[in-house]
């Protein structure tokens, strides 16, 4: 099993990261293409994740700041090991072709999509709202469906 170097990465993103243009609503999709427009939740997180790349890239701050994000997914085999089986539990059999960055950057959208509906279910909600209660618990089920934990 061949873990990817974290310098080979960053290379990687650097090199997306030409393609990418902040002022129109842009998003990676899963074989690597720019597309407009995102419409779901995944291409939204999508192109608000290298929306803070390319300001962060703007603020002065060195592209290798970035691996911050992308290290703990390869830090050693165990790690590579789980982001492998997150992306494969998410892409089922849809995963021909896709290099090791789109499959690092993909686990990276679905961890921030979960973590949002965990903290989207968990919200206070007075009983009086109605609307409120609805979301709190259609993010419930979305936890519960997309569970990182529950294929393993």
């Amino acid at each position: 099993m061949s873990i990817p170097e974290i310098d080979n990465v960053l290379c990687t993103l650097k090199t997306f990261m030409e393609g990418f243009n902040p002022t129109t609503l842009m998003y990676l999709d899963i074989r690597g293409h720019w597309e407009n427009n995102p419409s779901t939740l995944r291409d939204r997180i999508s192109n608000e994740l290298w929306f803070r790349i390319w300001e962060m890239k703007q603020n002065g701050n060195d592209i290798k700041r970035a691996g911050s994000l992308i290290y703990p997914l390869v830090r050693d085999e165990s790690s590579w090991d789980v982001t492998k089986r997150v992306f494969n539990a998410f892409k089922k059999n849809n995963s021909e072709g896709i290099n090791d960055f789109l499959m690092i950057m993909e686990v990276l959208y679905r961890l921030i999509e979960y973590e949002a509906h965990k903290r989207n279910g968990e919200d206070y909600v007075a009983d009086w709202d109605r609307k409120g209660r609805a979301r709190r618990k259609s993010n419930r089920w979305e936890l519960n469906d997309r569970s990182v934990c529950k294929n393993s």
